[in-house]
């Protein structure tokens, strides 16, 4: 009888230790979601080549706030056109919805 319940005191333990194990993992990645989904200054750092993003602009005192579709060659592109001038931060897209409902 000593031995089931050491068993199952065991596996209880265990049980919390994975339950704990959860709980942090889903705080780190609650982190990382809001880290991943900010306004990146581009004297922070530039994004990646390829990747489609969000940019903020400021011209003649107006903001502009555009999706795009790359950055590449040191140049945020969009429809074959290059855009240059004003961009003062930048957002990676988030990524699409795991379902879609009809």
């Amino acid at each position: 009888m000593s031995y089931w319940f050491e068993l199952e005191n065991e596996c209880a333990q265990l049980q919390s230790e994975v339950n704990r194990l959860q709980v942090a993992l889903d705080a780190t990645i609650a982190e990382r979601e809001k880290v991943k989904l900010r306004w990146i200054p581009v004297e922070e750092r530039l994004p990646e080549k390829g990747n489609k993003l969000y940019l903020c602009a400021y011209k003649d005192g107006s903001i502009g706030i555009t999706p795009y579709e790359r950055f590449a060659n040191g140049n945020f592109w969009t429809n074959g056109m290059r855009l240059a001038k004003g961009v003062t931060h930048w957002m990676p897209l988030p990524a699409p919805p795991k379902e879609v409902s009809k």
